[in-house]
């Protein structure tokens, strides 16, 4: 017969062996996401971006002491593989998947980083995926608060740039840097390729970058600069429009290509799909989404998708709303009324992915063949100027239509951008208050057409190959 403080005492024994348990489960867990503690390789690493043929080089960023770097972006854009790629440079560095972790207690998360970071003069904190870990902006700001990061730099990455905004919110005045990764624009596309592929192509790149606060004279000398290259230009930026700006999908290309089966694993884009919509109805969001695609270029009213999906109106726009905000999709007004608006779609592969998913079964033989249609092509084409144009000036982005029906693609301040991705170049449509046009077309023209006037022409493909990407993208 077991005594009452007998089977007490057994009690206290279990709950406090219990509790051991867990501590090491949880410091095991810890340990397992930083291999290089113990001088071994990341999987990540070595599985996925050391087998790459394009090696993605993303912007460094300085890590200062005491700084906290917020960086947010769709997934599949390569954040995980960034910051695993600061901790095998750095030895200091504590990695933390909250994918991993996200039922690991808030005490005891912030004494073992306590430890760790008592180890050193500095660490690097690296926090991954922190939006699944319950609580977590009150967790950074108590880890603040408990002068944690006084002697840490410390990088945050999630998939929700709503959820990180919030969180940098509580974080104001305490040293913090936001940063975007997004899927690469073009120009970044091809000097990443170019850099082991055409050195000659990259050096040009790099000697010819633009801004639209550049007038049109300093584009087209730069241009002049990059004329002889546009066939090869051409030719990567025809494969940009099938692979995106995704590092996965840009390699998995690029190495059948080099065994010469041309394609994307069909994966990748039902991988896309899944990943964006994981906290979303994925059948409301891409029956919104195909109405999208299916009017780019043209001005698109509530009502249109409403009477197309038969959902609400309340329903779309705050769909919408949650798109644009996961950086999937924006809109630009027209520059009189603000009352006409346009979609478009940030990435070629995701607008690729959206309209095979419920249509096809070979999801990139569809994609080639509409790159392949002319008029499917420019819309492609004028869905990714416009997406280049709103990474960098966002609400300065507009168009122009007047009562005729007369439009002007894109204007950005006194500069006007038109796609002329055709044959025939027609003149553009002269607006009030606008300086200088661009236009943007399919192939090169001749010397003495390239400026007449305060009209440029230049090819699509060799506008966006110089231009440069937003200063806070990585």
């Amino acid at each position: 017969m077991i005594k009452i403080w007998d089977l007490t005492t057994y009690k206290i024994h279990i709950f406090i062996n219990r509790a051991l348990y867990l501590l090491i489960m949880n410091w095991k867990l810890i340990t397992e996401q930083n291999p290089w503690w113990s001088n071994k390789l990341d999987n990540d690493i070595v599985e996925k971006y050391s087998t790459n043929i394009i090696k993605i080089e993303r912007k460094n960023i300085d890590l200062d002491k005491g700084k906290v770097y917020f960086i947010k972006g769709p997934r599949r854009t390569g954040k995980t593989i960034y910051l695993k790629l600061i901790a095998n440079k750095n030895l200091n560095c504590m990695y933390l998947n909250f994918d991993i972790l996200n039922d690991v207690k808030f005490s005891e998360l912030e004494r073992n980083i306590k430890i760790y970071a008592e180890r050193y003069d500095q660490i690097i904190l690296l926090l991954d995926e922190i939006q699944s870990f319950k609580d977590w902006k009150e967790f950074l700001k108590a880890l603040y608060d408990l002068g944690r990061f006084k002697s840490c730099t410390v990088i945050i990455t999630g998939s929700d740039p709503r959820e990180i905004e919030k969180g940098r919110q509580k974080m104001i005045g305490r040293s913090e840097e936001t940063q975007i990764m997004a899927p690469l624009c073009f120009r970044d596309f091809l000097l990443n390729v170019c850099k082991t592929e055409n050195k000659n192509l990259y050096d040009k790149l790099i000697a010819n970058e633009i801004t639209l606060k550049n007038n049109i004279e300093t584009i087209k000398i730069k241009y002049i600069n990059l004329d002889a290259y546009f066939d090869e230009i051409e030719k990567y930026f025809n494969i940009y429009l099938l692979t995106g700006g995704f590092p996965e999908t840009i390699n998995d290309y690029i190495k059948n290509l080099k065994t010469g089966a041309a394609k994307i694993n069909s994966t990748y884009y039902e991988d896309i799909i899944e990943k964006i919509f994981e906290k979303m109805n994925k059948k409301i969001s891409i029956d919104i989404l195909k109405v999208i695609v299916d009017s780019i270029t043209n001005t698109l009213k509530y009502s249109t998708i409403k009477n197309k999906t038969k959902y609400s109106e309340k329903t779309i726009k705050w769909y919408l709303n949650e798109m644009s905000e996961l950086m999937l999709l924006f809109e630009i007004k027209e520059k009189q009324s603000n009352k006409l608006k346009k979609f478009y779609i940030k990435d070629p592969f995701i607008m690729h992915s959206i309209r095979t998913y419920y249509t096809s079964t070979n999801y990139f033989e569809d994609s080639f063949n509409t790159i392949m249609d002319e008029r499917e092509k420019g819309i492609f084409v004028e869905n990714c100027v416009a997406g280049h144009l709103h990474n960098l000036y966002n609400w300065n982005l507009e168009f122009y239509r007047d009562e005729k029906q007369k439009e002007v693609d894109f204007i950005v301040n006194k500069t006007a951008i038109e796609v002329k991705y055709r044959t025939k170049i027609e003149m553009p449509t002269l607006i009030k208050g606008v300086e200088e046009y661009i236009l943007l077309t399919r192939f090169p023209v001749g010397l003495a057409d390239l400026q007449i006037n305060n009209r440029l022409a230049i090819p699509s493909c060799v506008f966006l190959a110089m231009l440069q990407k937003p200063l806070n993208f990585l």
